[in-house]
């Protein structure tokens, strides 16, 4: 894994201490250098500046600024010789430039992967592609989302947006930060770009995704990614529509309740569940549209998350083209309505 050269090698930065900023507007012919700590150890960095190629110079981050526990932010890189010489753009979300107990991202633009750093901003957790729905990285202080991540570049500018979601252990006044570098070793100091306040209390639960987003076949395994900023012990319930319509008649229409780990298929007409069974047990609930066969199902937890996994068999007569319509709720009666999260043709 090729990770940063400047400021995730060796042992890794576990807190980066910015020397020039954004509008200094450093010179590659200038050679400078960036002081990083590594442990108790302050070290000096070449910024590099013997390449004839122009470092990345300016950054810009939109919104650059909000006040909720979930974010999509867009980092806009501009690099003179094209946005091909930025090979990797760095993000910080914190209320210091350090990557202890941070949202601290690296983007490394030729294998197209994102990486979240862990707690003790001492390692990448695992990677994975931008746009890549289900996939995501996550620490105590925020987890970022395959879907609704992207990369794009045109020209001379570079484009990276990253969705986050914060956890409200992480609540408080933040800084947004970037740094990013080009083949050569040259690179643009940190720089603030922008600012977030994360909400202390505890807001509705959220359903991140339904993977795949897009399938089609007799069967399939439909996982629904949720979470919840105030720990995933807060989501009391999650729900899913299989249908050509928002509507619980004649639909696949499958309830989790969190409390009793136990899934529940709806009836035909919408009037009462067929009955529930536990993830993982050799119960079969089936109505005029589907079967749910729970031996193939299951629930996995980690901090704020819930994703729950549902393996489906559609019925012959259900056949056509279908939407995925997911929400979810919390203790408190707060809840998120139900939204449009991909399509289905079943046969």
């Amino acid at each position: 894994m090729e990770i940063c050269r400047l400021c995730a090698s060796l042992a890794l930065a576990v807190a980066l201490y910015p020397l020039a900023s954004w509008s200094q507007g450093l010179s590659p012919a200038t050679p400078a250098k960036e002081f990083v700590r590594f442990g108790s150890r302050v070290v000096a960095v070449d910024r590099g500046g013997s390449s004839s190629v122009a470092t990345p110079s300016s950054a810009t981050v939109s919104p650059s600024s909000g006040s909720t526990d979930h974010a999509s932010l867009a980092v806009n890189v501009y690099n003179s010789s094209g946005y091909t010489n930025t090979e990797w753009i760095q993000t910080a979300v914190n209320d210091t430039l350090t990557s202890i107990n941070s949202c601290y991202t690296y983007y490394h633009r030729p294998s197209n992967l994102l990486y979240l750093m862990n707690d003790a901003g001492t390692d990448w957790l695992p990677a994975f592609h931008p746009g890549d729905v289900g996939a995501y990285a996550e620490n105590s202080r925020c987890r970022i989302d395959g879907g609704g991540t992207s990369f794009s570049g045109e020209g001379t500018s570079a484009k990276l947006t990253i969705k986050f979601t914060f956890n409200i252990a992480f609540a408080g006044s933040k800084n947004t930060y970037v740094s990013a570098g080009q083949p050569s070793g040259s690179y643009g100091g940190w720089g603030t770009v922008g600012s977030w306040s994360v909400p202390g209390t505890a807001q509705i639960p959220l359903v991140m995704s339904v993977s795949p987003a897009n399938g089609s076949g007799s069967a399939g395994t439909l996982k629904i990614s949720t979470v919840k900023n105030d720990g995933l012990a807060n989501i009391k319930w999650i729900q899913l529509i299989v249908n050509g319509t928002l509507s619980s008649s004649n639909a696949c229409h499958i309830y989790y309740d969190q409390s009793s780990n136990s899934i529940f298929l709806n009836n035909d007409s919408a009037s009462s569940w067929v009955g529930s069974g536990v993830p993982g047990s050799g119960t079969i609930l089936e109505n005029g549209q589907c079967r749910i066969i729970l031996s193939q199902s299951s629930r996995t937890s980690a901090l704020t998350t819930t994703d729950l996994n549902v393996r489906i068999e559609f019925k012959p007569g259900f056949a056509g083209a279908k939407r995925l319509y997911a929400t979810a709720g919390d203790f408190a009666e707060n809840y998120v309505y139900w939204a449009d999260f991909g399509s289905w043709n079943a046969f």
